[in-house]
């Protein structure tokens, strides 16, 4: 068992403290299932379990290297994603890069991994939209439109980023060297040293961070399509940016709801039975040591 520190415990102390309130503050939970069937509620429960096991899997291969056991990424996604459902304005996403990069002890790794996850995440989002939109003859709704417009500056910068770096790290090595001049030199060190490690993980394991993220995402909008009765076309379309608007700015979707209240009840099962069971064996542990003392 990972030793943490004072300092994590009480940070990690706070923050489920306050993700347990957002979730009990809300009194809708008995009724958020109330007008659905046991056949709609168990699929609520397993497309929650799939998804999730999908997008633990993908973080996992975007964090394979990195020194760390199965129980422990599996205690810390469990533990960090309900906070991130909770939390408004992807404000957990915070909370996910300070534990993972605590997980693999490296925040600087931690972070460039958790972004270039968001990004797989949106690239698979924003292909599946824009199939269904296109083959549906759609008109694209602003939010679609917004997403690709920063997906794309975000890829255009990664692929220009290397010759940009290249021609101005050659460009001030060559003037006069001064303190303004230096402090440039060490910042474009660190932009470049961010790229590397987000090159590292893209270039080895993208396609397959790409392909998870398609998967967990067609199964989140194909349980989507069938509690809402595989409507028509245009009403699927209006339920897809609903839920996807609902779930980028935290508005409210019924469908989406569930689907958090299922997650998170599923995740935070395994966490307290995966926290109790390292407790038993730790104290089954000292137990075994004093008995061997005595």
């Amino acid at each position: 068992m990972t030793k943490r520190t004072p300092l994590y415990i009480l940070i990690n102390g706070l923050i489920l403290a306050f993700a347990l309130y957002l979730f009990l503050k809300h009194d809708d939970h008995e009724t958020i299932f109330a007008q659905q069937t046991y056949w709609e509620i168990g699929l609520f429960l397993v497309t929650a379990l799939v998804v999730q096991f999908i997008k633990a899997l993908r973080l996992y291969v975007a964090l394979y290297g990195a020194t760390f056991s199965i129980r422990s990424y599996i205690k810390t996604y469990c533990k960090v994603t309900p906070v991130c459902l909770l939390f408004p304005y992807k404000l957990g996403e915070f909370f996910r890069i300070y534990c993972y990069g605590e997980l693999i002890h490296d925040f600087l790794r931690g972070t460039v991994i958790v972004i270039l996850d968001r990004f797989m995440d949106t690239s698979a989002l924003l292909t599946l939209l824009l199939g269904f939109y296109f083959f549906s003859a759609g008109q694209f709704p602003p939010l679609v439109l917004l997403l690709a417009v920063v997906w794309g500056l975000i890829l255009l910068g990664y692929y220009l980023f290397p010759g940009f770096y290249r021609f101005r790290r050659y460009y001030y090595l060559s003037v006069p060297a001064s303190a303004h001049t230096l402090w440039i030199l060490r910042q474009f060190a660190r932009m470049n040293l961010v790229y590397q490690e987000a090159a590292q993980v893209a270039h080895g394991r993208g396609m397959l961070l790409y392909i998870l993220s398609l998967m967990a995402w067609g199964i989140e909008l194909l349980n989507l399509a069938l509690v809402t009765k595989m409507p028509s076309a245009i009403r699927l379309q209006q339920q897809i940016t609903n839920y996807m608007s609902a779930a980028l700015t935290n508005g409210n979707s019924l469908p989406l709801q569930r689907f958090i209240t299922a997650s998170i009840i599923l995740l935070l099962g395994m966490y307290i039975v995966l926290k109790l069971s390292g407790i038993l064996q730790h104290k089954k542990g000292k137990n075994h040591e004093n008995n061997h003392c005595i």
